[in-house]
């Protein structure tokens, strides 16, 4: 009776597992496609991609040529690693391929690692010649993946499109029991704890990877050193800066310093606020010793959409990146201390960073006029059509400004214009003369106007608390074809007390139509007629390719943007 119970106790585990089947993880679609050089054991490609099976068996790249006889000895290398970086597989294979001009084939290699269902995985590709003078280029495409994302070393921290969705055209090949998803959803997107460790709570509605993800990552004075080294040595749980960080993103604004502004936290800020229940934000730990890639932290995190680059020290100014700015390290006090913190968020992250917002203060030190033809979505020829019924004539504005201390400009000629433009002129001008664009009919052919005409709104029945303010900053010129808005956070409180708190309101539709075109929580509700303007509205006037490419997420229902 034993020996039944024993062979039961043995069979009946093996009767219950369900055999394994083979699958295939995939990336091949040729739309979107192109070569890829400079991938060599000192530059190695990494594509993050989660795993569907127990065991991989193989894996198959794309590879064009040409390839020269004398490139024939060429070899490459793979290998599998966790989100840590942590190695689980590496294999050197020869890479003598015949492929003619332009000429791409796909080819295999063996693989043979355990893996979990369900994780993250880099494969990290390198050869000898690495796709320079005639030896094998690795193919890979844009957007067409939904999985992951290639990092190279070119662009590893890179958020701007398209290297944002660059991925290697691969088969991955492999067995699994045959009850486990085919592409299972993330549960985090953690791949490394405590390098990776998330502020507050992961929300997860629609997909982790379907949420607007923010890496917060320490890239000032101390960050040269390793992003929150110093703070994970001291605190591993990282609490304080935790809570230095969340005061920034949700804590109501104190009274200001003098000379300062009331800034809503990011929670409060419009149309973010809209967002920031689908935002999640995670610290990125970098060891300087064993951290030695370009991205360090930025590879323990998946999915990630925008980067907060905290500065630690003292900084005469700070900057944006595409879909990523500077904030200045946040430390503990009263509420207004964090205002200079997140006021410098909203202008280099939101501003900046993804609506590619352009400054609208003006410089005391700006002299002179010029003209541009490159406008940033906030910008408008003069009058505003974009968000204003109608606008002030010239002649409306040179009564209004009657009492202004530059009025006289008005009715120079261009001689005595160009004597009065230099920073402490009374009165002080812009000379128009000598400059040719449509836009300037508006000033009815006068060769000089008042170097305060910037701080004037001439707009008429615009949208919402929007205002149309001549002129912008640009290399310490005026532009002076061009209108904009009157959004305190872009700085046009400088120009006028008027100026719209926050962003004017109709900066607040473009970024709607940023967040919903870009990162669409789902594609069930996706406003694909609104961001069908959108992307025609930027490739009609050519001014951001960002905007006029890439803001299609969903395309057929499936995610293009990751």
């Amino acid at each position: 009776m034993r020996r039944l119970v024993v062979l039961a106790a043995i069979v009946l585990p093996w009767l219950s597992l369900a055999a394994p089947v083979s699958r295939l993880n995939v990336n091949t679609s040729s739309d979107n496609s192109r070569t890829f050089v400079g991938i060599t054991p000192d530059r190695p490609v990494l594509q993050l991609f989660m795993n569907h099976v127990d065991r991989a068996t193989d894996v198959s790249l794309q590879f064009s040529g040409p390839v020269y006889a004398s490139k024939q000895d060429d070899w490459l290398r793979l290998r599998v690693l966790d989100g840590c970086l942590n190695e689980v597989f590496s294999q050197q294979y020869p890479l003598s391929l015949t492929l003619g001009t332009n000429q791409r084939n796909w080819f295999n290699f063996p693989l043979g690692v355990n893996l979990t269902h369900g994780s993250y995985y880099y494969l990290e590709v390198s050869t000898r010649y690495g796709g320079w003078d005639g030896s094998a280029q690795l193919v890979v495409n844009n957007a067409r993946y939904e999985h992951g994302r290639m990092f190279a070393s070119a662009s590893i921290q890179g958020l701007g499109f398209p290297e944002k969705k660059d991925d290697v055209t691969f088969i991955l090949n492999g067995t699994v029991e045959e009850t486990k998803a085919w592409y299972p959803m993330p549960t985090t997107n953690v791949l490394c704890p405590g390098r990776c460790q998330v502020l507050g709570t992961e929300k997860q509605g629609y997909g982790l990877r379907n949420q607007f993800n923010v890496i917060i990552q320490e890239t000032g004075t101390a960050g040269a050193t390793g992003s929150f080294w110093s703070d994970y040595l001291a605190d591993p749980a990282l609490l304080t800066l935790k809570e230095n960080v969340r005061r920034v993103l949700e804590d109501p604004s104190g009274p200001p310093q003098a000379g300062g502004r009331q800034t809503a936290p990011l929670a409060q800020t419009v149309p973010f606020n809209a967002y920031y229940g689908q935002m999640n934000f995670y610290v990125a730990v970098e060891n300087p010793a064993t951290d030695p890639r370009a991205a360090k932290g930025f590879l323990y995190c998946a999915n990630i959409d925008a980067q907060i680059s905290v500065k630690t020290g003292s900084y005469a100014s700070y900057g944006a990146t595409y879909f990523g700015g500077d904030m200045p390290r946040p430390s503990p006090g009263q509420p207004w201390q964090h205002d200079f913190s997140r006021g410098i968020l909203q202008h280099e992250l939101l501003g900046h960073g993804i609506g590619q917002l352009t400054e609208e203060y003006i410089l005391p030190t700006d002299a002179g006029a010029t003209v541009q033809t490159v406008f940033a979505p906030n910008m408008d020829p003069i009058g505003c059509p974009s968000w204003c019924g109608s606008a002030s004539t010239v002649n409306q504005l040179i009564t209004q400004m009657a009492a202004d201390p530059n009025a006289a400009c008005w009715s120079y000629d261009a001689t005595t214009c160009q004597a009065h433009q230099a920073q402490g002129s009374s009165p002080r001008c812009l000379k128009l003369s000598g400059l040719s664009d449509p836009g300037l009919a508006w000033f009815g052919g006068r060769a000089c106007a008042p170097a305060t005409v910037t701080n004037y709104d001439i707009g008429q029945s615009c949208t919402g608390n929007t205002g149309c303010y001549i002129g912008k900053t640009n290399g310490g010129l005026i532009v002076v074809n061009a209108a904009q808005p009157g959004g305190d956070i872009m700085g046009a409180l400088g120009r006028s007390g008027t100026a719209a708190q926050g962003f004017s309101t109709a900066m607040e539709n473009h970024l709607r139509d940023v967040m919903d075109c870009f990162f669409p929580n789902t594609c069930a509700f996706y406003p694909e007629a609104r961001c069908v303007a959108f992307q025609s509205k930027w490739s009609a006037g050519g001014n951001r390719t960002v905007f006029a490419t890439r803001a299609n997420a969903c395309e057929n229902s499936w995610y293009r943007r990751r």
